[in-house]
Formats: C-alpha cells, sequence, structure tokens
C-alpha cells in the first residue's frame, strides 16, 4: 500500500486542487492520497472563505481519501513553519511515503539546490549571506525577494570568486534564478523540500508543475496548454471574483465545490478580510489600554518597528483591510502584516510553534479503512477523532490521549475557530456547532 501526502489549504477548492490530486496518485503510484489542511485561518494571514468542514468535504469529494488538520500555529506562520508542520504531521503517520506539491520552476534542481542551502545554514547564516541580505533590504526589496537574491549571489561568489550577473544556476542568470526562486510556489515547494531534509523525513517529493494561473493571478480564466479545454484558475482570482459579486468562470472549480460554495453564498457565510475588522479593532483597543506598545513584540512575527506602527495609527483604523494598507512598509509584505495582526487577534505568541503531537481527523472516505488501520498502527501520534476524548479522559485508556503540549496546541486551533464561528455567526444569524460535539466528515 501506498500512500501520498499533499499538504493544502483549499480556500477554496478549485479544479488546480482536484488536477493535483489526481496527478499526485498517478505520478507517485499510490493507493490513498492523504491531506493536512489548514483550519479555519490560513497562510496569507486572513480568515478562510469557507469553513474546514465545508472545504474538507470539498476535498473528500474530489479524490482526497483523508483529511487532517495542520495546527493554527503552524498554518498561520511563515513559509518555513508551515512546510515544517505539514510534513512533520505527514511523516508522523508512519504509512504516508509521498510529497506532492504544485511548483512553476522547470528545473526542480534549482529548488533543490536552495532547499540543501538553507537547510544548511539555518540557524547559523554565514557573515557574507546576511550581509547581502540586509543590502538588499535596505534597497527596499521584499524579504522574500532579498532572501532569494542574497542567497543566489552569495553562492555565486562562493563558487566562482564573482558576485556577477552571469549562469550560476542551470544556464539562468541571477535575476531569473531570483523571479523563479521567488515565486508563492516555488517558495513553498522550496521549503516542504528543506523540511523533509531538516526533519530526515522519508517522503519522497513528487512535483506537479502548475498550469494555468499563477498563485496571484490576476484573470478570470486560464486555459492549461496540457488539458486543452481545462481552465485552472487560482485561489485569489475566486476570492476576488466572489467578494465582487461576480459569476465565477466555467469550470473554475468542479461540481460539487461549485454546490457547496453557492449555498453558503445563499447563506451569507462566505468570509473575508474585512469581516475580522470588528474582532480585531476591538482586540487592539484591548491590549492599547492594557499594555504596554513594547508588548506586543511578543505576538509572533510582530517586530518592535510594526508594534509602534500598529499603536501609533490605531485611531485611523478603519478595517481590516485599509489597516494592513496604512501599516505596511516597503520592506514589509501585506501577506506579512496580515499574519502579524491575526497573531495579535488569535494569541500565538511563540516563534517556534512546537512539535505537533496529535492528528486531528478532520474527514475520510469509507473506502480507506486500510490507511485508517496503517495509521493507528504505525503513527507515533495519537488520531483525534473526538475532541472530549482528546482533551480529557480517553474511554479506552483511562487517561488523556493528548500530552500537555499536545492539548495546549489543540487549545489554541479551538480558540481560532471560536473565533472564525463568532464572525461567521455575526454574519448569518446563526448559532454554531460547537467543536467538541464535531465529528469527522465521512463518505
Amino acid at each position: 500500500m501506498k500512500t501520498v501526502g499533499i499538504i493544502a489549504e483549499y480556500n477554496p477548492f478549485h479544479s488546480g486542487h482536484a488536477y493535483q490530486i489526481r496527478k499526485a496518485r498517478e505520478l507517485s503510484g499510490a493507493d490513498y492520497a492523504a491531506v493536512v489542511m489548514s483550519p479555519d485561518f490560513v497562510q496569507r494571514g486572513s480568515a478562510a472563505i469557507l469553513d474546514k468542514w465545508t472545504r474538507a468535504c470539498m476535498a473528500l469529494h474530489e479524490g482526497a481519501d483523508l483529511v487532517l488538520e495542520l495546527p493554527v500555529s503552524f498554518a498561520t506562520a511563515s513559509a518555513e513553519y508551515f512546510a515544517l508542520g505539514g510534513v512533520s504531521l505527514l511523516s508522523s503517520l508512519g504509512c504516508v511515503d509521498f510529497l506532492s506539491f504544485g511548483c512553476e520552476a522547470n528545473d526542480l534542481s534549482l529548488l533543490e539546490e536552495a532547499a540543501a542551502f538553507f537547510a544548511k545554514i539555518r540557524g547559523n547564516e554565514p557573515d557574507g549571506y546576511r550581509k547581502l541580505l540586509q543590502e538588499k533590504m535596505r534597497e527596499g526589496m521584499t524579504y522574500p525577494r532579498a532572501r532569494m537574491e542574497a542567497y543566489l549571489e552569495f553562492t555565486h561568489a562562493e563558487y566562482s570568486g564573482s558576485a556577477a550577473d552571469s549562469a550560476p544556476k542551470g544556464g539562468q542568470s541571477l535575476s531569473s534564478a531570483s523571479r523563479v526562486l521567488s515565486q508563492p510556489n516555488n517558495i513553498l515547494a522550496l521549503e516542504y523540500q528543506k523540511a523533509i531534509i531538516l526533519t530526515g523525513s522519508r517522503l519522497q517529493p513528487v512535483p506537479v508543475k502548475r498550469l494555468g494561473e499563477g498563485y496571484h493571478g490576476p484573470g478570470r480564466s486560464a486555459c492549461s496548454t496540457e488539458n486543452a479545454g481545462q481552465r485552472f484558475v487560482s485561489a485569489e482570482s475566486i476570492r476576488k471574483t466572489l467578494s465582487e459579486d461576480a459569476p465565477l468562470p466555467d469550470a473554475a472549480m468542479p461540481e460539487f465545490p461549485a454546490r457547496l460554495l453557492d449555498q453558503a453564498k445563499a447563506r451569507n457565510s462566505l468570509i473575508f478580510d474585512d469581516d475580522l475588522s470588528s474582532c480585531l479593532q476591538f482586540r487592539l483597543a484591548e491590549l492599547a489600554c492594557q499594555e504596554k506598545e513594547a508588548d506586543l513584540t511578543e505576538y509572533l512575527d510582530v517586530t518592535g518597528d510594526l508594534a509602534n506602527r500598529i499603536c501609533n495609527n490605531l485611531d485611523q483604523y478603519r478595517s481590516f483591510s485599509q489597516f494592513v494598507s496604512l501599516i505596511k512598509t516597503r520592506q514589509m509584505t501585506e501577506t506579512r502584516i496580515r499574519r502579524s495582526l491575526l497573531h495579535i487577534l488569535l494569541d500565538i505568541r511563540s516563534d517556534d510553534p512546537g512539535t505537533i503531537g496529535y492528528a486531528r481527523l478532520l474527514g475520510f472516505r469509507r473506502s480507506a479503512g486500510p490507511l485508517m488501520k496503517a495509521i493507528r498502527e504505525k503513527s507515533s501520534i495519537p488520531l483525534v477523532a473526538n475532541v472530549p476524548d482528546a482533551m480529557h479522559i480517553s474511554a479506552r485508556g483511562g487517561g488523556c490521549l493528548l500530552d500537555e503540549s499536545g492539548r495546549a496546541m489543540l487549545k489554541q486551533t479551538l480558540y481560532s475557530s471560536r473565533i472564525y464561528d463568532m464572525v461567521l455567526q455575526s454574519k448569518t444569524g446563526r448559532l454554531p456547532v460547537s467543536e467538541y460535539r464535531r465529528q469527522p466528515v465521512i463518505l
């Protein structure tokens, strides 16, 4: 039995995601596809447009056999920790053989070399690389672009004695290689490969070439040359279209996910960035009254400069998106700002999310019985299907299913879902179902 793992957000699930699951199975020859999915908040620093249970149901209907929840502390962290969390969780199951991910690079050796470099210097950056990184940041580059340019110049100078813009990797110039490595999906692909190295995971990478629009694709549709007539539209384009209350292009989403999306839209239960505005404003105002400005730096990703900008501009707060635009700088991306504000809202403080001590089950297919059996036999972490059993007393074992750190991580994710449910309730007027009563989706 072979299993391919996928780390995803499905925000929302679209035709490109369905293609990836099919292609991952085809390329790996896997019998099952196990997905680790973000909870109700995602890595771009906002709430998911649909709740995690709906997105899990979409994934299961379109080819996933199992959907597990990535704890919120990893799901809303940087690409490095997002990847580390997903890889660690999949590896801990003891029966996942492959990791499939989308990428935009034609030359995977470029990503592999960069992953090996960053894994090697993690926690011990060479002075030459750090100096180049600081220079790029002073020039006004965002951190992701500065990081890649510093890496390319440093390694090229190290091997050739020159930092000239020649062809250090696969015949590409430094500038073209930097553009490739700075693309969002390639950044994640690099981090997945780095996480495999750092954790000593046995997962074998199975890259799937991205077709159609890129991650930030602005268009309404994008035709794949490999799949004639198939339109792959980015999740960002779908969210933008929905926020404008415009119709989605044909085949942007498979039929079943599209139907669930339409139902959610009819109930007014789609969540957008500015739906967080009131609760974030209240949280910032509460902190401003109770704590010193410097205390904001206790929250993940909040630097001293950003803490000052938040406090100094709080009187001009109008909405989540407006405030992000107001306090952003050339060096700090909007995504980084959104993540920082989200960490304040969700009370996520630690620079290191820690170790994942459980695998929470969001849903599975009945046909995946052999996979479920293998996880129960081989997993080094508990499989959580019922929150009360995990948080209190296990009916079988007579003790807590999770250790103290595992319970703390699960509580933090449950708290974030409670915040999400409050926002959803304010839009729809309907009372949410408690996370303590939720059962996995079964198809």
